[in-house]
């Protein structure tokens, strides 16, 4: 199939599961050239399509690294890294999960997303890639920070409400 003929069969909707089943139906192969674009959809809330997808990259993980790097090395901040790293990201062997170890690295360093940053933490450490110490520091700076965040949330909130 080529890609026109693959996009057809997308998803209409994140209720439509029965496209999302007939594409997870393919061998990953065959769905690479809209893979990153299926990637994308993981990311609805409420989602039955979201799980179908997310259950395909889990399964596809040696495969869909290069699909996960570009997701995740997006500068752009999104809501799918978090997803990426929350959902599907823990289920993949260490061979993957080393495939995409340098945009993960960067992850740890996202100011913006310390919740990514934090699974990214977790992902390195539990497959023992990355310098530990750098990682246990980062995650001291992340800490320090939301704690910080807390306090100041708690002082409004008392102040204000």
């Amino acid at each position: 199939m080529d890609k026109r003929q693959l996009r057809d069969m997308m998803p209409v909707n994140k209720l439509d599961v029965d496209a999302a089943k007939r594409l997870t139906g393919l061998k990953y192969a065959e769905t690479k050239t809209i893979a990153f674009e299926m990637l994308q959809l993981v990311r609805l809330p409420d989602s039955p399509v979201a799980t179908v997808f997310v259950d395909y990259f889990i399964r596809n993980a040696d495969l869909a690294t290069a699909e996960v790097s570009r997701a995740l090395s997006s500068s752009r901040p999104t809501h799918l890294k978090y997803v990426i790293s929350r959902d599907i990201l823990p289920q993949w062997p260490r061979s993957a999960i080393e495939a995409i170890a340098g945009p993960l690295v960067v992850l740890v360093t996202a100011t913006e997303s310390p919740e990514t940053a934090l699974m990214a933490i977790q992902l390195l450490a539990s497959h023992d890639l990355g310098d530990r110490e750098w990682l246990r520091r980062r995650l001291d700076f992340i800490e320090d920070r939301m704690a910080r965040n807390m306090n100041e949330a708690r002082a409004i909130k008392a102040k204000h409400f």
